[in-house]
């Protein structure tokens, strides 16, 4: 289950000296309300977003409210500005960059076996090699907010010089359909209606697709692995704001890891330090430059 965090916060009191200090010390928050977007309310979420409500109401001096809510509400409001602080995962990580004004914080990370790559697939019966083969071909992509599906194929294409600002999607397959998930990629690939199609390759290992029809596909080619979990904020929230509740979040990976894992799904990480996330932003930068 993905797990989507979102934070609303106000102003806080300067920062920047040792975790001891900052349990005493009294902030200037408004309420915090943090609302954790999910597909259901499991009863053990419900028990760890309460937890990080104390957790995060201690660490902050101050009010904290955390809510469930069912996405994809919470990204439109996401979208209109509505949070300071979110916590997206692949589906919808790429549109919510590409459409506010937001900057990555965190960066979640189990490690290196738990980042996914983007793959190309084709039917088993197809001999296809390379992507250049699928040139004037149908294929589909999964919806526009996938990284792994839309974003990242779509920027190893531009890295091949395949498409890029006077050369669109359309100029290069003879039909690309964007579709509404990874699952309704592969359905159209497995019916016969296109040639190929970009998805997670996690698509392979859980249990959407039968196994008949997992034997059904093969993969031509794969991108990554990347990232997909990243914990974005506002650029407007000031740098003292920004520095009190980086610091109160990665306090959880040593004082609650458990916490942690259930909610962010692995350990909280300075972004800076993990190389491989500037790839998100290249991909972000180079789907802004394709011709329509």
């Amino acid at each position: 289950m993905l797990i989507y965090i979102l934070f609303f916060a106000s102003c806080v009191t300067e920062e920047d000296p040792p975790t001891a200090r900052q349990d005493k010390e009294s902030t200037n928050l408004q309420n915090l309300r943090l609302a954790i977007s999910v597909s259901e309310k499991s009863k053990e979420l419900l028990a760890g977003a309460k937890e990080l409500e104390n957790y995060l109401s201690q660490k902050l001096q101050n009010t904290v409210r955390v809510d469930l809510l069912h996405h994809p509400s919470t990204l439109k409001q996401a979208k209109e500005g509505t949070f300071d602080l979110v916590f997206l995962g692949p589906e919808y990580l790429s549109e919510f960059l590409l459409h506010t004004q937001s900057e990555v914080l965190l960066a979640s990370r189990r490690g290196e076996t738990s980042l996914a790559r983007s793959i190309w697939l084709c039917r088993k019966d197809r001999n296809y090699v390379d992507i250049e083969e699928l040139r004037g071909k149908a294929v589909s992509l999964a919806t526009r907010s996938s990284l792994h599906g839309y974003l990242f194929p779509v920027w190893d294409l531009a890295k091949r010089k395949k498409i890029g600002p006077t050369s669109s999607l359309s100029d290069f397959f003879s039909l690309t359909v964007i579709d509404r998930s990874d699952l309704a990629a592969v359905d159209k690939l497995l019916k016969g209606e296109v040639e190929a199609a970009a998805v997670n390759e996690e698509i392979l290992a859980g249990t959407l697709l039968s196994e008949t029809r997992k034997d059904m596909l093969k993969v031509i080619q794969h991108q990554g692995p990347y990232t997909d979990k990243l914990l974005c904020i506002r650029k407007g929230i000031s740098t003292t704001d920004r520095k009190l509740i980086r610091l109160a979040l990665l306090n959880l990976n040593k004082e609650r890891p458990e916490l942690s894992n259930q909610i962010f799904k692995g350990d909280l990480l300075d972004s800076e330090n993990l190389g491989y996330l500037k790839t998100v932003f290249e991909a972000l930068d180079s789907e802004r430059s394709i011709k329509p």
